[in-house]
Parts: C-alpha cells; structure tokens; sequence
C-alpha cells in the first residue's frame, strides 16, 4: 500500500493599508510682502480742485492693513478695499510740493512700503483778498506824525497794499506788517483828508 504525504500549502496573505502611516507636512512660513501701489496721482503730478487718491494692495494669505499717509498724515487706514481717500486740494497750501506714500501689512507680519511720490498743488485762485484800515479811524483829529495801519491777508499771499490819501498813491507795502509814517505836519491844518487802501494778492485778486 502506498502512502501519500500531503503537502498542504498555508497561504498567508497580507494585506496592506494602501493609506500607510500618516504624515504632515508643516506650511513654509510666509516671507512674501504684500503688493502695494498707489494708483493715483501719479508722480510729479500738478493737482487741483478735489482729487481721489487710490491705492492697490493684494496677498495671498490675506492683508492686515494698509495704511496711506499724505504728508505723513494719515488719511486712508483700512484692511479692506477700496483704499481711496477724497482730497481737497484747496485745503492745502498752494504751489508747494505734497507728499503721498503707502504701507502694507499682510497677516504673517511682512510689511511693504511704497516710495513716497511727490505732487504740487496748484489751484485757481479766485478769493479776493480782505484788509481793513485800522488806523486813523473816521473823523479822528489827528495831528503830527502818526502811522497808518493796514490790516491784511489772503488765502494764499499778499502780494502789495497801496495807501492812497485823497486819491494820490502815498505808499506800496509788501510785507507785513502793512504801516506807513504820515507826517501831517507837511501837510494843509484844518481840513478833512480821505485814506484809503488797495489790496492785491499774487494772482491778481484784489
């Protein structure tokens, strides 16, 4: 009788997590400054009247805040868009270089910062200029030598102030303050003698 030795064949079989350990990967810190420019004015710009100014800001991991300065003041400090501010030029001096730049702060701390851009106000000016002569007053008697007093301004400048006495230009004073020394001495006693005053500013305004 034969004997057959049976081989039985144990398959194991391993299955293995297509998954595997877990693993996770850290975040690059973020080192990149947001983008940031002003849009308007430009550089070396001549303004007038009321202009808006405008800035662009952008980052990918979200701003934090943006801030624009004029003349490092402060007039636009806000996270979100728009970033414009309404300047009335005529509030500011004329004919004088202004100055505008821009700072930005993205949520990891990187800052950015514009270079300031220079522009120059120049408005129309139609103000006339004020004055008031505060010296002699009406129907003051006056005798040997006094001095006259103008009062004068402008919203931009003074450019003369004429004193005339009755109608004859006695004195042009530019520069304050407006006085002139009368001698009445010299002149006829006992008669009424009319003063006034002529103000123009530098655009001719008077």
């Amino acid at each position: 009788m034969k004997t057959f030795n049976s081989n039985i064949i144990l398959l194991i079989i391993l299955f293995l997590s297509c998954e595997g350990p877990l693993f996770e990967v850290p975040k690059e810190p973020d080192s990149i400054p947001p983008t940031l420019t002003i849009t308007f004015p430009p550089d070396q710009a001549t303004l007038s009247d009321t202009v808006i100014v405008s800035a662009y800001a952008f980052d990918a991991g979200g701003l934090e805040i943006v801030t624009v300065y004029l003349n490092d003041s402060t007039i636009i400090s806000s996270k979100d868009s728009p970033y414009e501010y309404t300047w009335i030029t005529s509030d500011f001096a004329e004919d004088e270089q202004h100055t505008i730049w821009a700072k930005a702060e993205d949520a990891a701390g990187n800052i950015n910062q514009t270079n300031p851009i220079r522009v120059l106000v120049d408005n129309v000016d139609n103000i006339n200029p004020t004055g008031t002569l505060i010296f002699p007053y009406t129907g003051q008697i006056i005798s040997g030598e006094i001095t006259i007093i103008v009062e004068a301004d402008d919203n931009d400048e003074v450019a003369f102030v004429n004193v005339y006495i009755d109608g004859d230009t006695i004195a042009t004073l530019t520069q304050s303050p407006y006085t002139y020394n009368w001698d009445t001495s010299l002149e006829v006693d006992d008669i009424n003698y009319t003063i006034h005053v002529h103000i123009q500013d530098r655009t001719g305004n008077q």
